[in-house]
């Protein structure tokens, strides 16, 4: 069949561990980039909320800025909003 003829000309995934021995790492910052792409926001909407003293805790190492991920999660969970009262009565439901 032509289908077994490609998939034998296709080369072979070779899985390489670079760290034998060793779980991977987790990873435990993000950056502005990152974190704008996360939240699907602008990078300068992240600088304005430093400059305002708002937004999630971050660090400043050096000349840069990091964001832990604890600190980013924790951030997301103070966020969150219920749009109703549990038990309550919806308005304009039926």
């Amino acid at each position: 069949m032509l289908t077994d003829q490609v998939a034998n000309k296709l080369p072979q995934t070779i899985r390489v561990d670079l760290n034998p021995g060793i779980l991977p790492f987790r990873i435990r910052h993000v950056n502005q980039i990152e974190l704008s792409r996360r939240w699907n926001i602008s990078p300068r909407t992240l600088e304005r909320w430093r400059w305002l003293k708002q937004g999630p805790v971050y660090l400043k190492l050096g000349g840069r800025v990091a964001y832990r991920i604890e600190d980013v999660e924790a951030f997301e969970a103070a966020q969150s909003r219920c749009s109703a009262t549990v038990g309550g009565p919806l308005v304009g439901g039926a």
